[in-house]
């Protein structure tokens, strides 16, 4: 496992459980690679969480603002993108029809604060022959 792995599931592992990482020096190459991974990987958020605050990552001003101000921009996005999709939702429920929801918004529920796990968008399940009430419903919703 490459470095920025490892810097990565130290900082997930330590986003989880609400602490900080303790590392003792993490270069520049090394962050920037950990925010590409991050990202990659829709945990830049979350990460970043666990890491900002950290002396090793202070030390690189320039990539420590850049990774907190994208991390803010993510969060906010993302809640934007869950309230989108609860009044999605509320309006099929509106219209007698209630997909299971599957992966997404059900997956994010399981993080300490599911709107810094980003996705892009939600998957429904529905029933066999209800594709004509889903499109058409889809269709009204715009």
């Amino acid at each position: 496992m490459t470095g920025e792995y490892e810097l990565l599931i130290d900082a997930l592992r330590c986003a989880l459980h609400g602490r900080q990482v303790e590392w003792e020096r993490v270069s520049a190459e090394e962050l920037a690679s950990l925010m590409l991974l991050a990202r990659e990987h829709c945990v830049l958020a979350m990460g970043a969480e666990a890491v900002y605050l950290c002396p090793a990552v202070t030390a690189h001003e320039t990539l420590r603002n850049r990774l907190v101000n994208e991390a803010r921009s993510l969060t906010i996005t993302q809640a934007q993108r869950t309230a989108d999709f609860l009044l999605f939702y509320d309006f099929l429920r509106g219209k007698g029809l209630v997909p299971i929801v599957t992966k997404g918004v059900m997956c994010r529920m399981l993080y300490p604060n599911p709107d810094q796990r980003t996705s892009v968008d939600e998957d429904m399940l529905i029933g066999k022959g209800e594709f004509e009430a889903y499109y058409a419903a889809l269709t009204e919703f715009g």
